[in-house]
């Protein structure tokens, strides 16, 4: 006899700060993965339903597993892949990403012998909506142990596109204890302009590569990447790395058969000798784009939000989100009526961290901040995901209770973010 499962939905209040009016429900869903799980990744189908990645740990092995959102209920768990000799990070996460209604494409890294940071990107396509996946793939043949990591995966020409940070122009170090934060990126010179480079490439249904492009030789060593397709095609934004160290938001589009010189989409000119471990996020919508991102500029911690309306030529004033106690490890979407939301994490008043989400407007106004839930400050938290889909926003992040992690979901309705209150 089949298994049942039964799911529950758990309606929880959060409060912001010390203001008991201002208040929204927050619908906790539960959650499809277990325990020991971590580096969640939420996608969106051309349906509008959301795909929820994540990993599982048990002692050396690690498995990839994703589930769909139907309604409010999480279908169970799916394994694309599982190994023992993958690289596991906090901040350097895998991915399963909608290509198609039917296609989907996954990515996770694998160890390479030759030091703690040499490793490779591994991905994987299905073609039947997750029944079978095809043979891994490495998208990346120079074969130096280095660190290949960092990927964004988006529809591109039919098929899987995908752009990762790549080390072959790096020298080999010994690193510290294991942590991407301890890595000495300082200590590697700029003065032949060689350091960690952004590369593209293709994979097609029969496991060939195409369209591989160097899109820029010198950029941060450990910020995420993003990627959107918009109506003209696709654009990736990424932090780069100037030879002065100073470390702000590039962005590059796919024009003409190549890949645009990278631009400043603002200039925050964060000087800055080692790389922040906190990247970007875009969304597109039609030639529209928003995009989120965190800097320390000057001294100051701040979320920082900018639009585009003719796919990435240009952009508006950039708004600053919040100036006040911002972690960063932001995301953004867009919402119905053309407005952005935008979540991040940050520090409370009492010095917990929580997520928060905004609204702004296509104006450039912030209305509204909403507490989404707490969550710890510590790496492991990782990066808080978050998509739109039928006027409900759904949240996935990491909690850390008692030293155990488990992938945690929940869901806002988009009208908590018009509350005339708020």
């Amino acid at each position: 006899m089949r298994k049942v499962k039964v799911y529950l939905l758990i309606t929880v209040g959060f409060f912001l700060g010390s203001c008991a009016d201002n208040h929204q429900t927050i619908t906790t869903l539960s959650s499809p993965a277990g325990a020991n799980s971590a580096q969640p990744h939420l996608s969106l189908l051309p349906s509008g339903q959301p795909l929820l990645s994540w990993l599982e740990t048990k002692d050396s092995a690690a498995t990839l597993k994703y589930s769909r959102l139907v309604a409010t209920i999480w279908t169970p768990a799916s394994t694309v892949s599982e190994g023992t000799d993958w690289f596991v990070n906090w901040a350097d996460f895998p991915s399963v990403v909608p290509l198609s209604e039917d296609k989907l494409a996954a990515h996770w890294l694998k160890k390479r012998p030759g030091g703690t940071y040499a490793y490779d990107v591994v991905v994987s396509h299905s073609e039947d909506s997750g029944e079978t996946w095809s043979e891994a793939l490495t998208p990346h043949t120079d074969a130096t142990a280095t660190e290949h990591g960092f990927v964004s995966l988006f529809p591109w020409q039919q098929q899987a596109g995908l752009i990762w940070l790549d080390g072959r122009e790096m020298a080999v170090e010994s690193h510290g204890n294991g942590t991407i934060d301890d890595i000495d990126h300082s200590n590697h010179s700029t003065d032949s302009a060689k350091g960690m480079t952004l590369r593209s490439a293709i994979i097609h249904a029969d496991n060939t590569l195409s369209q591989e492009h160097v899109i820029d030789d010198l950029v941060c060593e450990c910020c995420q990447t993003d990627a959107a397709t918009t109506s003209n095609g696709p654009v990736v934004i990424y932090r780069n790395r100037t030879a002065e160290e100073i470390r702000d938001i590039y962005i590059s589009r796919f024009d003409e058969g190549k890949w645009t010189q990278g631009q400043a989409i603002a200039e925050d000119l964060w000087e800055i000798e080692g790389c922040p471990v906190n990247g970007p996020a875009i969304a597109a919508k039609g030639e529209s784009l928003v995009i989120a991102w965190f800097t320390l500029a000057g001294g100051v911690s701040k979320v920082r939000f900018i639009q585009s309306l003719d796919a990435g030529q240009s952009f508006s004033t950039p708004v600053d989100i919040d100036t006040e106690s911002p972690i960063g490890r932001v995301d953004v979407d867009f919402l119905a009526d053309d407005s952005a939301a935008i979540s991040w994490v940050r520090r409370s008043n009492t010095g917990v961290g929580e997520i928060v989400v905004s609204r702004v407007t296509p104006e450039g106004i912030q209305k509204n901040l909403l507490v989404i839930a707490p969550i710890s400050t510590s790496r492991p938290s990782g990066f808080p995901q978050m998509v739109h889909t039928n006027d409900s926003l759904v949240f996935a992040w990491t909690d850390i209770t008692d030293g155990i992690s488990t992938v945690k979901t929940a869901r806002l309705e988009t009208t908590e973010l018009y509350h005339p209150s708020r």
